[in-house]
């Protein structure tokens, strides 16, 4: 198999990913953007990622909410308040608990201090209570 054969399999495997993990139709903006200026990495990122996110029963050793929970923390940790929001609304769609947020935050607040709370936390937790309501209320 050639060079371009794998990086376009990979390309295929990236789009269908970003389908199914995030429920949309149309890679988000940043990753369009790389596909278009660099199907390279796009195709190594997409090989990762389709890896990484296999759900337990699939191959993966821990389940997508599970992830999920794990990069909202590395996005509150790195100041990417945005991005931890997409993978709130992902990790609640897998079934997150306010209990289980509410821990995993505390633990943040620990390791980070109080100005992660203030930067991006307490702003989440409301996210959190709202997006859980929501899916409570629909499930009811």
């Amino acid at each position: 198999m050639d060079l371009k054969s794998v990086r376009d399999g990979a390309i295929a495997l990236g789009k269908e990913n970003f389908q199914l993990a995030a429920g949309c139709d149309e890679l988000p903006g940043q990753f369009a953007t790389m596909l278009k200026y660099a199907p390279g990495a796009f195709a190594g990122y997409a090989l990762m990622r389709a890896e990484l996110m296999r759900e337990k029963g699939e191959g993966g050793a821990l389940d997508l909410k599970t992830k999920s929970l794990i990069f909202i923390l590395l996005c509150i940790m790195s100041d990417d308040i945005a991005h931890a929001k997409i993978h709130l609304d992902n990790a609640v769609k897998g079934g997150l608990t306010m209990p289980e947020f509410a821990e995993s935050l505390t633990q943040v607040l620990m390791v980070g201090g109080v100005s992660r709370w203030n930067n991006g936390c307490a702003e989440l937790i409301e996210e959190a209570a709202r997006l859980i309501t929501e899916r409570d209320e629909k499930n009811d």
